[in-house]
């Protein structure tokens, strides 16, 4: 005699490796999605974090040798020298988030940088940018304001309010004669 199936796609419901449990996988996926993309996101963030800080040494350091082999307007004008540190940082930054510090001092040994950050608000009217001359010792401070997006690496590494991260980068330097 001949059996009659009561479906007539019960032979792929059936097949050898499927179970019973339609549903699960997207449902694990679901549960496992949302840790997973924090954890890339954070990833990310946090090399974007690094990528900046190098850049924005870098960029210290070149307007440092601009100023101190008295390329033109570097040594009195503020808006220069942040022109000159935006030209030198990676494409995604914000040259609206460059604050610029420049003072002189008698030596080496007394140049120190100035914390413009007062229980966690940034201060940027705080900032003065001295003008310098031959053979002064000059100190100067580049700092950036970094915005964080994801809630768990700001809640770190965060020191100014808004889930935001001042970085500071320093270089002090004798002008040239």
């Amino acid at each position: 005699m001949l059996k009659l199936r009561k479906h007539r796609w019960t032979f792929i419901r059936n097949r050898p490796g499927r179970s019973g449990k339609s549903g699960s996988v997207a449902l694990e996926f679901a549960i496992l999605f949302v840790p997973f993309f924090f954890l890339l996101m954070g990833t990310v963030e946090l090399m974007i974090f690094f990528v900046v800080s190098g850049s924005l040494d870098d960029a210290t350091v070149v307007a440092a040798r601009n100023i101190r082999t008295d390329q033109p307007g570097m040594r009195s004008d503020v808006s220069v020298v942040r022109t000159t540190i935006c030209d030198s940082l990676v494409p995604f930054t914000n040259c609206n988030n460059i604050f610029v510090s420049g003072e002189r001092y008698g030596s080496f040994s007394e140049a120190e940088p100035f914390d413009p950050i007062n229980n966690r608000v940034f201060n940027p009217a705080s900032l003065e940018y001295e003008p310098n001359f031959n053979n002064d010792i000059y100190l100067l401070t580049v700092y950036y304001d970094l915005q964080f997006f994801t809630p768990f690496i700001g809640q770190f590494f965060s020191n100014v309010e808004g889930n935001r991260r001042l970085m500071v980068s320093s270089f002090a330097f004798r002008n040239e004669p």
